[in-house]
């Protein structure tokens, strides 16, 4: 570590920095470095910012709102996301928008006018804030905002079906603590949640129901049996609207839903206890042949009875594989021994000798 002298590359006054490393490596940098003093860096930066205002109002996108610093670092921001290949953003595009509307396949093959003016529109976000929230992801969320603005060009009148369709399918808490909505979607594979809110109670509780955040939303593909269900009803209870569909809205209207289930394991061996609130740890491990394994507790399937009536006395659901494995018949097998056919044995005589074997 040593303090060296430097000239300003620009206006060629002196000033001290501090170096470190090796001396090798000190003496390359104060060779090939472009010194600037502190007055030539802000006058540099304020430079750049306005050829970024002026690059701004001549491709006519909005003017950034902000702090100044928020601004000069967005506009950097923005610039070099335009410069870059937007492959990624439309094919985020595309795939948002066959999520929310399968009929739009066809919007690939359409004019390439809609595509660029949905990506000029997107890009023309003005809060310098969401530039540098989203600068590490631009491409989806570029992608998500050009979805939007293409659902609105091409079909608003089927984007109005789908709002109202949906509004059919709210459910409203007792009290509404928040504007957003929990949307829940539930497929054969898996079962996906949007929310755009950071509510912790909300995340805690999806989280201890083993859903994971992948690409601004949560997602759960093991163990789905009850898991919607759970959700929509906690939510609810959280004061949050719920959208769900149709057979999980019935099940929370009709109190069917359950905090922890049994399931029965894929080779058919184990009963798995499961729990998403709470804590049945020592309950489960009370039962016999337990054993725990992560994040189940696992009990022999010869302990139909005992498990019957455990999730009976503690409220547990139990998965369609459960039930009919208990449903089977628990009592022990009874073996009868057959003897082999042989020659029989004459019955003994009162000297306790059997007939056939005295001698003569």
């Amino acid at each position: 570590m040593a303090k060296y002298d430097v000239s300003c590359k620009k206006c060629n006054c002196t000033f001290k920095v501090q170096l470190f490393g090796p001396h090798k490596d000190r003496e390359w940098r104060l060779e090939n470095y472009t010194w600037l003093c502190k007055e030539c860096q802000e006058l540099e930066k304020k430079e750049k910012v306005e050829r970024l205002l002026e690059e701004a109002a001549a491709e006519d996108l909005a003017a950034l709102q902000g702090s100044e610093k928020q601004i000069a670092w967005a506009l950097q921001i923005r610039a070099a996301f335009i410069a870059s290949e937007r492959k990624h953003a439309i094919s985020y595009c595309f795939h948002e928008l066959k999520r929310k509307a399968p009929s739009f396949d066809k919007v690939e093959e359409s004019s390439q006018q809609i595509v660029n003016e949905a990506f000029a529109q997107a890009v023309n976000e003005p809060s310098a804030h969401w530039w540098i929230d989203n600068r590490n992801d631009l491409d989806m969320a570029i992608g998500l905002k050009m979805a939007g603005q293409i659902l609105d060009i091409l079909n608003p009148v089927e984007q109005k079906v789908e709002e109202e369709a949906k509004a059919e399918m709210v459910m409203l808490p007792e009290t509404r603590r928040y504007d957003s909505i929990c949307e829940i979607i539930k497929t054969k594979n898996d079962i996906t949640i949007h929310f755009p809110e950071k509510v912790e109670e909300f995340r805690l509780m999806v989280r201890g129901a083993g859903f994971a955040w992948e690409n601004k939303r949560w997602v759960a593909t093991a163990n789905l049996i009850g898991k919607a269900e759970f959700v929509a009803a906690k939510a609810l209870q959280m004061g949050i609207a719920v959208i769900a569909p149709e057979s999980v809205r019935e099940a929370v209207k009709a109190g069917s839903v359950y905090e922890r289930w049994v399931y029965l394991s894929k080779d058919g061996k184990y009963f798995y206890f499961r729990w998403w609130s709470g804590d049945w740890y020592k309950q489960c491990r009370s039962l016999p042949g337990s054993r725990w394994e992560k994040p189940f507790v696992a009990v022999p399937v010869i302990y139909r009875d005992e498990v019957s009536d455990f999730a009976k006395i503690n409220g547990f659901g139990l998965s369609t594989g459960a039930v009919e494995e208990i449903n089977k018949s628990s009592g022990t097998e009874i073996i009868n021994p057959v003897m082999k056919s042989g020659e029989e044995i004459e019955p003994m005589a009162g000297n306790g000798i059997a007939e056939g074997l005295k001698d003569d």
